[in-house]
């Protein structure tokens, strides 16, 4: 054997090797286990409403800001109510803030607000916008 047909053997060897865990990683065409079964069917059996997902005003996002909204470090509540107040009306397109809320929830309904103190001062839900729900 030739020196150069030697270290080609030897390389080729030696990459087959490296590769070898990749290869065998690998998912093989046959190895592809099915999905798994799902209720999606039953869903979408469910007539859809008004109400249904994705929503009355599916793809619209509505953007606060306010000059005021941080005043010594802490959220204002009133500039949290005026923004979430401007936020509904133009969402909704309607006149008053009760009739823009009555897109969402009715006289009968019961709600309840998460708020999420696991976040931090920083990033969790502040009483300021808390009270002007």
């Amino acid at each position: 054997m030739k020196r150069r047909n030697f270290f080609r053997s030897l390389a080729l060897g030696g990459a087959s090797v490296a590769f070898s865990p990749i290869v065998k990683a690998a998912p093989s065409a046959q190895a592809v286990k099915e999905k798994p079964a799902t209720n999606i069917k039953d869903a979408l059996a469910i007539p859809r409403n008004e109400n249904s997902m994705p929503g009355k005003y599916p793809g619209k996002v509505v953007k606060a800001t306010h000059p005021g909204c941080i005043v010594d470090g802490q959220p204002s509540e009133e500039a949290a109510y005026e923004m979430l107040r401007n936020c509904m009306l133009n969402l909704t397109g309607k006149e008053n803030l009760k009739e823009a809320w009555l897109q969402f929830v009715g006289p009968d309904d019961v709600i309840g607000l998460k708020v999420n103190p696991i976040a931090g001062k920083l990033l969790s839900t502040s009483h300021a916008l808390t009270q002007s729900i």
